[in-house]
């Protein structure tokens, strides 16, 4: 009897097992993801139609999930023909352009880094593949430059890029009629990037509402709160010599 008693529970497979083995075989293999990717364009239409023109051009990091990102000052630019003013090409379906990104390593004191990339866009909605050469060859599963990627394990794997990113929310244009800045996420909702064109007018300007926006979304939740997963990046530090803070616009 005592043989059988310690012999028995090993002999049963957890039931979660059983259940997850059991789902596993009726629902068709990523049929969770693209539930989740439907539902994603469901509740969030604006992350449609994205311009990717007006994606061109110079970028700052202004909110981020830090625990995902091991970069501070960071400054990105996308570009195309040689008036960076498009994408290399550009037509209903597909765009592709280059990714050039500064920043610097660890924190605003830390040595200063820059990686070289692509990015492409997917279809007729707001959805990009980016690449960078600080990270490995993209793959399936979550988004924005390199900033993060993930495996059937983890969420998210350091210095890695996601395959699949949204612009969720995209800022008012500016005066070279390009996005003042845009959300961005996949369809777990995490990591979460904003990206903005000038760090002090989206302070004073926009700040506010992203957040709230953020916020009445369920992107910031007691959860993120709670263990600091998304917050503003503070540019207070950062210094750039002219090339670096000059290159694009």
């Amino acid at each position: 009897m005592i043989i059988i008693s310690q012999l028995f529970p090993q002999m049963i497979p957890p039931t979660n097992t059983l259940l997850g083995s059991s789902i596993s075989r009726l629902v068709p293999k990523g049929y969770a993801k693209n539930l989740a990717k439907d539902v994603f364009r469901a509740v969030h239409p604006a992350a449609e139609n994205v311009d990717v023109a007006r994606m061109m051009g110079r970028w700052f990091q202004v909110i981020n999930s830090p625990h995902v990102i091991r970069e501070a000052c960071t400054v990105s630019h996308f570009s195309g023909n040689q008036k960076n003013i498009g994408a290399l090409t550009n037509n209903t379906y597909s765009a592709t352009f280059t990714i050039l990104k500064f920043y610097r390593e660890g924190n605003a004191n830390g040595p200063p880094r820059f990686s070289l990339g692509y990015g492409f866009k997917s279809g007729d909605t707001g959805q990009f593949v980016l690449h960078n050469s600080n990270s490995p060859d993209s793959e399936p599963c979550i988004p924005f430059a390199d900033y993060s990627l993930c495996d059937q394990n983890a969420y998210v794997r350091e210095n890695a890029i996601q395959d699949e990113v949204w612009v969720i929310k995209k800022g008012p244009l500016n005066e070279y009629n390009q996005y003042d800045y845009v959300i961005v996420s996949n369809w777990v909702r995490f990591p979460v990037f904003v990206i903005a064109r000038d760090p002090e007018r989206f302070r004073s300007q926009h700040m506010r509402n992203v957040l709230q926006f953020l916020e009445d979304n369920n992107y910031i939740n007691v959860m993120t709160k709670a263990f600091n997963m998304i917050s503003p990046v503070d540019y207070s530090q950062c210094q750039y010599t002219p090339t670096f803070s000059g290159a694009g616009r």
